[in-house]
């Protein structure tokens, strides 16, 4: 059915369908959001009172007017938290590969002699550090050095075999030793938090799925548009019983290079 016209004064809001941040130099999409399990939008304004005697208020100025939007998005959108950190996303190749952290629990068949997963990667002759004694509750026990020949207190490595020669006489068949080093990759992506960089700026677009008060049926397009937003540098991740959800925040800001002054556009279409 097509429609003529659309009761603006009421209006029953679904749900956040997208979350869509924007670049303000170009326009290109910063990062998506669509799995939007709850949202917020609030506004607020700054009252100044004028005061005449014994603190009686006179008057009542409004300043500084706010709007600030955040949600909570059902799983982990990296390059949203691009924008939050300030950060960019780098991702590896064979030209430029990544050191990432591993760690093994490796059972030694011999009491000599383990062999790794992937091959260690880092300072020749330190590449790992070095290796411990698991204890019966697998934590990390008596810790080992590396050196260049395996003895009573050290552990040495064949990189190229991946192959360890344990500490004489100090692990026996069926013990665990636990060995943390870094594997290199070439299929990754990562990004760093840097103390230097800062959240972005950003053009915000909330779209939501709206319905007519008398008839449900009549379906609605509702948008927010936040033309000028600083996206919220402080954003928590919580580990549970549940996957790690992304709280993602901005606050809407007067664009002194505009005419406007707009905080938020409102549209039902």
């Amino acid at each position: 059915m097509a429609l003529d016209k659309i009761d603006f004064d009421k209006i029953i809001v679904d749900t956040i369908d997208t979350v869509t941040a924007f670049e303000k130099t170009d326009g290109s999409i910063m990062f998506m959001l669509d799995e939007i399990k709850e949202g917020n939008i609030e506004n607020g304004s700054e009252t100044v009172y004028g005061t005449g005697k014994a603190g009686v208020k006179l008057s009542a100025l409004d300043r500084s007017k706010t709007s600030k939007f955040s949600c909570t998005n059902g799983y982990v959108v990296a390059s949203a938290m691009a924008a939050q950190t300030g950060s960019k996303i780098e991702e590896a190749s064979e030209d430029n590969k990544f050191a990432v952290p591993h760690l093994e629990y490796k059972v030694t068949q011999d009491g000599t002699t383990i062999v790794l997963d992937e091959t260690p990667v880092g300072e020749v002759g330190k590449e790992i550090p070095f290796i411990y004694k698991a204890n019966a509750d697998k934590t990390q026990g008596e810790k080992y050095a590396i050196g260049s020949v395996a003895s009573a207190t050290e552990f040495s490595l064949a990189p190229d075999t991946k192959t360890i020669t344990l500490p004489t006489d100090v692990f026996k068949k069926g013990d665990i030793v636990i060995v943390p080093y870094n594997r290199e990759t070439s299929v990754a992506k990562k990004m760093i938090n840097s103390g230097g960089n800062f959240a972005k700026n950003a053009k915000i677009v909330i779209d939501a799925t709206g319905c007519d008060v008398c008839d449900q049926n009549i379906k609605y397009h509702v948008i927010f548009v936040y033309n000028n937003a600083k996206v919220d540098g402080n954003f928590s991740m919580s580990f549970g019983n549940e996957p790690m959800v992304h709280n993602v925040a901005a606050e809407a800001l007067q664009d002194i290079c505009s005419v406007d002054n707009d905080l938020w556009t409102f549209y039902i279409a």
